[in-house]
């Protein structure tokens, strides 16, 4: 299950937002993928020797260097990101999810942002889910009146 934000400028839309919701520098990368429309496909292992996941902050730049050496042309973004252990329990202390995700996403026809989770096997409760989605659109919302500013 996903909930999702529709940017509407594409690739432009989801950097500004990239780099305007810097609270996602913190957060593990679960699945970096960058394809160009030649068929270019740079996939990296963020799966560090600790069995951690590197921080979206030391992956983001290749997004903008990916682009540029593909000559400023449509690519596909698909990150995955992991909300960060103690972010995760303050929107769910009862322990009924075993991560919440954002997946930041942009190809030629689309861009959005989607929200999901992993369930710990317990019984559903949608109140953390609500409140991990309430904090993704709040940036979203921080974001756009930015740039409407």
């Amino acid at each position: 299950m996903g909930y999702k934000i529709y940017l509407g400028g594409g690739y432009s839309d989801l950097m500004s937002f990239i780099d305007f919701a810097s609270e996602l520098d913190a957060f593990g990368v679960r699945k970096f993928s960058l394809t160009s429309l030649d068929g270019t496909n740079m996939t990296l292992n963020t799966r560090t020797a600790t069995g951690a996941y590197d921080v979206f902050s030391a992956l983001k730049g290749y997004i903008t260097t990916f682009y540029e050496n593909n000559d400023g042309k449509s690519i596909i973004v698909d990150v995955k990101l992991m909300c960060p252990e103690g972010q995760r329990q303050s929107v769910d202390p009862n322990g009924y999810y075993s991560g919440f995700f954002l997946n930041l996403y942009s190809s030629i026809t689309v861009t959005y942002l989607e929200m999901s989770y992993a369930e710990s096997g317990r019984e559903l409760i949608e109140a953390p889910f609500i409140s991990w989605c309430a904090y993704v659109k709040q940036l979203h919302k921080k974001w756009q009146l930015y740039v409407e500013s």
